[in-house]
């Protein structure tokens, strides 16, 4: 769970504090999800926390899913390798 300044520093949108290979990988996540990128910084920078859970499989992702839904998170995105899905 990441929140405030403390998560925005942790996610680092600019790499700055990641070093030159933070820099890097950030220049490529740009180039395919920027606009992500942007928008979840904008949330913590609201006052919004983003939840990560892991879900080694389908039964778990679904699972974190229903978990999150009875929770009324606001937004839920599944990272998979080289992919992505907005849930809700």
């Amino acid at each position: 769970m990441i929140s405030g300044g403390e998560g925005i520093r942790r996610m680092d949108p600019s790499g700055l504090h990641h070093g030159l290979k933070g820099r890097l990988v950030r220049a490529v996540d740009y180039l395919t999800y920027g606009e992500m990128i942007e928008e979840d910084a904008a949330h913590l920078e609201a006052g919004g926390v983003i939840v990560s859970l892991p879900a080694r499989d389908q039964n778990e992702r679904e699972r974190a899913e229903q978990i999150l839904r009875a929770r009324h998170a606001s937004r839920m995105r599944y990272w998979g390798d080289w992919t992505f899905e907005d849930i809700i």
